[in-house]
């Protein structure tokens, strides 16, 4: 899954269609570049370290025009449906998976990468990890992020389908 990278209101629309397979009955997950900040990260403690013809992609634009805090709209629409991100799940603080890259333009150090869970899968949720080498870091502009789930968990025990 990618989610538009430009437009907070074409993301809200792209989680919208998603929401559903947060049902208590569906064993799904959503794993991607969601680009959105999640509930509960922290915004960079300084915005000038993103371009201000950027911050359009990343922030709130309040009723007077300016901008506000970092969009997570899409974000509370998946979590609000039922959707589970692990590290919240696990109580962990979650890792930055990209913000790193080279002399890229938005060296702000964020997460947009995720693992989402609907509800059946959360019992199973058990790790969380992001993989954050000098390997991974020259690779690509998004660290390889890991889930685990253990499926032995006996309230899945028969629910597959």
């Amino acid at each position: 899954m990618h989610f538009h990278p430009f437009s907070p209101a074409l993301r809200l629309t792209e989680a919208g269609w998603l929401t559903e397979y947060a049902a208590a009955d569906e064993f799904s997950m959503i794993v991607g570049d969601l680009n959105v900040s999640g509930l509960g990260d922290e915004d960079p403690a300084d915005w000038n370290r993103v371009p201000s013809h950027l911050h359009s992609r990343h922030r709130k634009v309040l009723p007077d025009s300016s901008y506000g805090d970092a969009d997570r709209d899409a974000m509370r629409a998946l979590r609000s449906a039922g959707f589970a991100d692990p590290p919240r799940h696990l109580g962990l603080v979650p890792p930055r998976t990209t913000g790193h890259w080279g002399g890229g333009t938005e060296r702000w150090d964020r997460r947009s990468d995720y693992v989402l869970a609907s509800p059946p899968l959360i019992p199973a949720i058990y790790d969380h990890r992001v993989v954050d080498t000098l390997t991974s870091r020259g690779l690509s502009d998004h660290l390889p992020t890991i889930t685990v789930f253990h499926l032995l968990v006996p309230s899945l025990q028969g629910a597959a389908r």
